[in-house]
């Protein structure tokens, strides 16, 4: 008898911590799950019409890769092949292209990936 009058006690004991944690969390969790809470996706903001480094700034996608990628391996910088993804090897060939071609206006070693396919683009179809 007196082991089940325990078993009680603690069992009471740990309703009664289970009950102050849940009034702790209970503001948390709500807002949480509130209309304006923590809990919501989102897409990203579009980007505000503007100027052209703003566009400059913009990432790209992976079509856009795979053609930095082509565009890179024709004028015979290797990483690996074009997947459309910029793994370590791409990231060295894109900041060699930009040290190589800071020469020509418009790329800097600092440019944005966007601006060196732009500028790729232009030397490819000029020759």
């Amino acid at each position: 008898m007196r082991i089940h009058i325990q078993g009680i006690a603690l069992l009471g004991a740990v309703f009664l911590v289970l009950l102050g944690i849940a009034n702790w969390a209970a503001p948390v969790v709500n807002e949480a799950f509130s209309s304006e809470g923590a809990i919501q996706a989102t897409s990203s903001p579009e980007p505000p019409i503007g100027s052209e480094a703003e566009a400059d700034d913009l990432p790209l996608n992976t079509e856009e890769i795979a053609q930095l990628q082509t565009l890179l391996e024709s004028i015979d910088y290797d990483m690996g092949g074009v997947d459309g993804i910029i793994g370590p090897r791409t990231r060295e060939a894109i900041d060699q292209a930009k040290l190589d071609l800071s020469a020509t206006p418009g790329i800097r070693s600092t440019s944005s990936d966007r601006k060196l396919l732009d500028r790729l683009i232009v030397l490819t179809e000029s020759g």
